[in-house]
């Protein structure tokens, strides 16, 4: 019989985490058994047998994912893959890899940046800054 409780979270594997439970100290670890959910990767279309694949240069190649930033309590999105994010963090002097940058992950970082307006109306950051444009 058993007569010991264990805490059973429901985790998606990503960065947060995983840090995490890596944090957790000896006591704590014994008494946690997590649940992993596995997340799957952004799938690429399979080129089919018979029919050429062919892609569409209007549009982005690769994995598209977007910052969220806040501006006067209004959140703005930038989109990009994960080196062009990298490089826009590193404008604004966070050494981020671009090989770290992952779906989910949530950095709370803060940032200068510079907004314009968008031709649809929506609010449109231009450019990361450092500290030293202010």
């Amino acid at each position: 019989m058993i007569n010991e409780m264990k805490y059973v979270p429901i985790l998606r594997w990503k960065q947060a985490e995983r840090l995490a439970l890596r944090a957790l100290n000896e006591e704590d670890r014994t008494r946690v058994t997590p649940l992993i959910e596995l997340i799957p990767t952004i799938f690429k279309p399979r080129k089919q047998p018979g029919i050429p694949y062919t892609p569409d240069p209007t549009r982005r190649q690769g994995d598209s994912l977007f910052l969220k930033v806040d501006v006067d309590g209004e959140t703005v999105r930038v989109f990009g893959r994960p080196e062009e994010l990298a490089e826009r963090l590193e404008a604004s002097g966070y050494d981020i890899p671009a090989s770290e940058i992952e779906a989910g992950m949530e950095l709370h970082l803060p940032c200068l940046v510079k907004v314009g307006q968008g031709n649809n109306g929506y609010k449109n950051i231009e450019e990361f800054l450092s500290e030293a444009a202010e």
